[in-house]
């Protein structure tokens, strides 16, 4: 899970993505940061799922008979 600083310059009818965060304090301070230094832009917070490398899965194994 990697959380996203989204930004709107039309007042929040389209999203851009911006950078990426580890953690949820991290992304909510960058927003917070971001809003201050241009207050025209909207900014959000949103969660991003990371999918796995296909590699990573699980083999599945035939039962024996």
């Amino acid at each position: 899970m990697v959380f996203v600083v989204l930004k709107s310059y039309d007042g929040g009818k389209r999203w851009e993505q911006g950078p990426e965060y580890n953690d949820f304090v991290s992304a909510a301070n960058a927003a917070l940061i971001l809003r201050a230094q241009d207050t025209s832009i909207r900014y959000r917070v949103d969660v991003k799922s990371v999918r796995q490398h296909p590699t990573a899965r699980k083999t599945v194994r035939s039962k024996r008979r």
